[in-house]
């Protein structure tokens, strides 16, 4: 009786220690912010290279057309080769992990700058 006792009471804490790690995943970052995209010359920053990014929203909620691409580094001009057109009124996201962590810039198609809206969920 006695080894059946300490059994279930490593199972218990076996248990709870793998309860806890499964929601430590799940504890994370949340960051929601306006970003101003450049009108030209150079692209903005929307979102760093994040390798822990869980899930990442660009919403185009004016009436201009932005450009959204992906870089290795730097603030390069934007063009049809390297990024995509986020029409007005659209959003783009990533709701699945690992799809692309990398940096995220913006660049409005006008000669006016552009508020976008990005919300960036991570682990950290």
């Amino acid at each position: 009786m006695c080894n059946l006792f300490k059994f279930g009471l490593m199972f218990l804490v076996v248990s709870m220690l793998l309860a806890d790690v499964a929601f430590s995943q799940f504890a994370g970052k949340r960051i929601d912010a306006g970003v101003t995209c450049a009108a030209s010359g150079s692209s903005t920053q929307v979102s760093a290279a994040n390798g822990l990014r869980t899930s990442l929203n660009i919403i185009n909620d004016s009436s201009t057309p932005v450009r959204i691409g992906g870089v290795n580094s730097g603030t390069p001009n934007l063009t049809d080769s390297n990024s995509i057109i986020l029409t007005a009124y659209s959003q783009q996201n990533d709701n699945n992990p690992g799809l692309y962590l990398g940096r995220i810039v913006c660049m409005s198609t006008t000669a006016s700058s552009v508020v976008i809206h990005v919300t960036e969920n991570s682990l950290r």
